[in-house]
């Protein structure tokens, strides 16, 4: 899937839906864990988020961009 993204778009706590990989392409994104790590992922980063049950984590978009979701079986 390819996502766009807004700058100063917020996603509360969420969780993954399921495992997947997400492709950064374009911009830059603020990750916020549960247990309070913050990572910033920027074009050519790649985060699996496997997060799929407990608090989640946050995420921030700092100027706009474009990802690809790669979800796994």
């Amino acid at each position: 899937m390819f996502r766009d993204f807004e700058a100063g778009s917020l996603y509360e706590m969420h969780n993954a839906p399921q495992p997947q990989y997400i492709i950064y392409l374009e911009g830059e994104v603020e990750v916020i864990a549960s247990g309070g790590e913050t990572r910033r992922f920027k074009p050519g980063d790649v985060l699996f988020a496997t997060d799929l049950t407990g608090e989640g984590h946050v995420s921030r978009m700092l100027p706009s961009g474009k990802s690809v979701i790669v979800t796994t079986i």
